[in-house]
């Protein structure tokens, strides 16, 4: 009499394997596309301050992509109250922006120990580059009253 073939017994077993890797590939790829948020502290010039979440752009990768191709701010992840997005560097020096692929009209801000140092205003689509000496940029809506002067305190707290 021949040997019973159990290689079929074995298939639902590898085909639940791989159905659990492919979701787990697929969970990784969403949580890495979605930025960290980041709480934002602001003392304006006239000495009241406001709380924000910010998207943070602290690789590379999200760097190079910042707010391109997106048509509004958002809520930064549902939490609200949305100021824009805060790029993160290691040291100060001089960091250029542009606004290629950017529908939205944007404010850049480049902040030096924790004050906002520098301000332009981002035409949509451009390609003028503006480089300024900082070690944070905040990219906010146009119509944002956070300017030249105030000071910018990452995750809330000051000095």
């Amino acid at each position: 009499m021949p040997a019973k073939n159990n290689s079929n017994s074995f298939t639902p077993i590898l085909l639940g394997l791989f159905l659990i890797l492919i979701l787990a590939a697929f969970a990784a790829s969403i949580h890495k596309n979605r930025l960290e948020i980041g709480k934002l502290r602001v003392v304006f010039a006239n000495g009241s301050s406001q709380n924000f979440n910010v998207y943070l752009a602290a690789t590379l990768q999200e760097q190079v992509q910042g707010l391109m191709n997106k048509t509004s701010i958002g809520t930064c992840n549902g939490l609200g109250n949305c100021l824009g997005m805060l790029f993160v560097y290691q040291n100060s020096s001089s960091l250029c922006f542009w606004m290629e692929n950017t529908p939205l009209p944007l404010k850049q801000l480049w902040i030096t120990n924790n004050v906002v140092t520098s301000e332009e205003n981002g035409v949509p689509y451009s390609t003028a580059i503006y480089c300024h000496i900082g070690e944070m940029v905040l990219e906010v809506p146009m119509n944002s009253s956070v300017g030249m002067g105030a000071s910018v305190y990452l995750n809330g707290t000051a000095g």
